[in-house]
């Protein structure tokens, strides 16, 4: 499909009142290209393969909402678990030169359980987040995994801090719906490296 690689921001903004926090991540995708498909030209594909260009337009958004209490919290280390409700989008547009287009446009909500753990070591920091569920409605089904690993550098520590941030953060969502004439289904990955600044006051 000649899709290549995105490079989307994401914006992560959390509040926190002694253990208890409240969190909102934001992670628009977008992905273009222009490939090719082959196709079964002629009545029921009978007259042969043909080979068209193909346009493809695909845009991906997740918002994830997330409430939290640390079982730990030490000025060094911190582990608790949340729970929340996240909301994806899945846009996309595949138009052949000949053949059937391929459009669907449709927005799911589902809810997750959250666990995450940072440290600290000296001005070095590391940690593990973790948004997951995997669960069967009355015949809808949900498959949500979201993990991401971090590695960082305190940059300042006076009243208000700041971090530089990288690492990795994978995403899978997986959603079956039954509706009354047919099943709607979604499945999508997105994963790779990001690089940020933090600021905590």
């Amino acid at each position: 499909m000649g899709v290549d690689k995105s490079h989307s921001a994401m914006l992560s903004l959390t509040a926190q009142y002694k253990r208890f926090g409240f969190g909102i991540n934001y992670m628009p995708t977008s992905f273009k290209g222009e490939g090719y498909a082959l196709i079964g030209a002629g009545v029921g594909g009978g007259g042969g393969i043909v080979k068209t260009p193909l346009s493809t337009d695909i845009n991906i958004s997740m918002l994830l909402a997330s409430s939290y209490y640390n079982f730990i919290q030490t000025p060094k280390s911190v582990f608790g678990v949340g729970v929340g409700l996240g909301q994806s989008r899945l846009d996309i547009s595949i138009v052949p030169d000949y053949g059937n287009s391929i459009v669907y446009d449709g927005t799911t909500p589902f809810g997750f359980l959250n666990l995450h753990f940072s440290n600290r070591y000296k001005r070095f920091l590391y940690g593990l987040s973790v948004n997951a569920i995997s669960a069967e409605f009355g015949g809808s089904y949900v498959d949500f995994l979201d993990y991401k690993i971090d590695l960082g550098y305190r940059l300042f520590d006076g009243k208000v801090k700041g971090d530089l941030i990288g690492g990795y953060r994978e995403v899978n969502f997986a959603v079956k719906l039954d509706g009354e004439s047919e099943d709607v289904k979604t499945d999508f990955a997105l994963s790779g490296p990001f690089l940020g600044i933090r600021v905590i006051y």
